[in-house]
């Protein structure tokens, strides 16, 4: 098993961590645009933001009380946009992504169900 990256991320191959490492390493330049949108997905309206168009997807999954821009707004504009396409949601209940109210049975299930179907969506 490859070792975790300094940001909490483990990533499966060798060349896809490199790149990663590299797309970190690179000054944000604040030239980016991270765009704000929203998908339906069994019928729940569910928030995303996303920056970027390279070959390698990020999802950025908040935890606790968060959103992807309050837990993750420092990776979302920290990784290349050229490498990768980065993509950070507000899981059903909260942020911009309510209603509905947080159904808190099963739901570390229920939200990766979710973040599998909005993926596929995109």
């Amino acid at each position: 098993m490859l070792p975790s990256l300094k940001c909490g991320l483990s990533i499966v191959s060798q060349p896809l961590r490199r790149t990663a490492q590299l797309s970190l390493a690179k000054q944000y330049s604040g030239k980016s645009t991270v765009t704000s949108d929203f998908v339906t997905v069994d019928t729940k309206r569910i928030h995303f933001v996303k920056r970027g168009d390279g070959p390698h997807p990020l999802l950025f999954m908040p935890g606790a009380l968060g959103t992807a821009m309050s837990d993750f707004s420092p990776q979302i504009n920290g990784f290349s946009e050229s490498d990768f396409t980065i993509i950070g949601w507000d899981p059903p209940g909260y942020g911009k992504s309510q209603p509905p109210a947080r159904d808190f049975k099963n739901f570390f299930q229920q939200d990766a169900e979710m973040a599998v179907k909005m993926m596929n969506t995109l």
